[in-house]
């Protein structure tokens, strides 16, 4: 067999051969070297972001998103490439929003505005009680909502400064029977009661003995009305058993509360009574209440002609400032919610900025907030009312006691006969009379300024309003007189007042 001949250049090829294999295992190994050193640096990275994450500091990110290079940096690159400042001013409208709801919100009371007069006069009397340490009662009377509660509240708040007593505030809606009251009381003072049957000779000997000056507030005492009354006039009588160191201050719902329900209180020795009525908060007074609520804002959250239109409304209806109040926070709640859609349709996409829509590409701007308008009240007060202020009128009309029915008769047969919206007091009254006596109705009216209170209780009704003049105060029907009159029909005795021509 003949031996292969070595050229030189058959040689020198071999030997790049083999140069260019070793090279190529060489680059090899250093690129699975670096693709480790790659995997063992992502390893360390992963489980550093799993840590974090476990204590909330950022999102989960699996294994698999790292191995294509979405690191935890990168992630979150992209996650803030969208307009944070557009997201944070966003944040920022909806807190004050959130601010404004929580400042309108009935207990949120920091001062007393449209009362200031009443709480002179209560903590001038208390106050006045307090350094004489002679007992005492007070009854606050009024409609919902014309700050009886916030008065003595804040009358309580600034004596405690001044002096030392002990304040128990006792709700009589939590109370379904006097036994329970009683109880109560007992245990807030620290009484030792043995049996529930001897609990008010407890209470009373203890405040005999007591040195301790104490002020037991009893808040919506209507509910603890019963057959014969005994609940109320135990405890309003606790003042005349103990002498000293004790001041008894009730708060109801009705202004007629002691005349209609607790007649006594004149008859049984209880002129130690004091009582203060609260007459339905004005239209300007319920302006100048929100406005304190908002004081706070650099610019109006709600708007003059729309807090003008919810403070008519409800001052012509019932004078309830907490009503008021709530309207307010709903008509700020649908501008919230107005907000949020205006923001939540614009999400980030991936279009490469081309999407002329896109918050990316939107100009960035100040944040404003956007004010409750007209259209947001009318909204409000179409969804709360709707056709049910009729209705209530109505049914406020059949509760009214005999005399201020007839005195609706009154105002319908001027508006019928004479055709006279306002009527004078005096001569409303001079009608009024005409009709008792010659229908032999009795009635404890003895002039015209005895007649204008009961025609107060009835503006605190919303039914009548009363306008202050030089010669003479006039009245006027606040509801649709032609339903008025067909309530007061239905009654044989109103339909033969209302036909009685010879009385006008």
């Amino acid at each position: 067999m003949q031996k292969q001949i070595d050229f030189p250049i058959r040689r020198l090829t071999r030997s790049e051969t083999r140069a260019k294999s070793v090279s190529k295992a060489q680059l090899t190994d250093a690129r699975s070297e670096k693709e480790g050193r790659k995997a063992t640096s992502r390893r360390r990275l992963f489980r550093d972001h799993s840590a974090h994450s476990e204590t909330g500091e950022s999102n989960s990110v699996t294994f698999e998103n790292f191995c294509l290079g979405e690191s935890p940096a990168k992630k979150s690159k992209i996650k803030h490439k969208s307009t944070p400042r557009r997201a944070k001013k966003f944040s920022e409208k909806i807190d004050l929003y959130q601010l404004a709801k929580h400042l309108l919100s009935p207990s949120a009371v920091s001062t007393i505005v449209g009362r200031q007069e009443e709480c002179v006069q209560i903590q001038s009397f208390i106050e006045q009680h307090l350094k004489s340490g002679l007992s005492t009662s007070i009854y606050l009377s009024g409609a919902p909502g014309t700050g009886k509660t916030a008065c003595i509240n804040y009358v309580i708040s600034q004596l405690k400064v001044k002096h030392s007593f002990t304040a128990l505030r006792v709700n009589g809606m939590n109370f379904r029977t006097p036994q329970s009251l009683y109880s109560f009381i007992a245990k807030e003072l620290e009484f030792t009661v043995k049996t529930k049957q001897n609990v008010v000779e407890v209470i009373e000997k203890q405040l005999k003995r007591s040195k301790k000056q104490l002020v037991l507030m009893l808040d919506e005492i209507d509910n603890l009305n019963n057959k014969h009354q005994d609940v109320l006039y135990t405890v309003f009588d606790w003042p005349r058993i103990a002498a000293n160191n004790l001041i008894v201050i009730g708060i109801a719902n009705t202004l007629d509360f002691t005349s209609r329900t607790l007649s006594r209180f004149h008859t049984l020795k209880l002129e130690l009574v004091k009582e203060i009525h609260f007459n339905p908060y004005s239209k300007q007074q319920i302006v100048e209440i929100i406005q304190n609520r908002l004081k706070t804002f650099e610019h109006p959250i709600i708007k003059p002609l729309a807090l003008e239109m919810v403070a008519r409304k409800v001052s012509s209806l019932s004078g309830d400032a907490r009503k008021a109040l709530t309207l307010c926070q709903r008509a700020i709640e649908l501008v919230e919610h107005e907000e949020i859609l205006k923001i939540d349709p614009l999400r980030a996409t991936n279009d490469d900025r081309q999407n002329e829509g896109s918050p990316k590409n939107l100009p960035l701007k100040e944040a404003s907030i956007c004010a409750v308008d007209i259209n947001h009240i009318v909204k409000v007060l179409n969804e709360v009312y709707g056709d049910g202020i009729s209705k209530d009128c109505c049914n406020n009309i059949n509760n009214l006691p005999l005399q201020q029915q007839i005195i609706l008769c009154v105002c319908l047969m001027f508006s019928h006969y004479r055709k006279q919206k306002e009527i004078e007091i005096s001569k409303a009254y001079e009608l009024f009379a005409k009709i008792c006596s010659r229908k032999r109705i009795s009635y404890e009216v003895s002039n015209s300024s005895d007649f204008q209170s009961m025609c107060h209780l009835l503006e605190s009704k919303a039914i009548l309003a009363i306008r202050p003049s030089r010669e003479s105060a006039r009245i006027s029907v606040c509801v649709d007189e032609t339903q008025m009159k067909a309530v007061l029909s239905s009654k044989p005795l109103f339909a033969m007042i209302l036909n009685d021509t010879s009385l006008m």
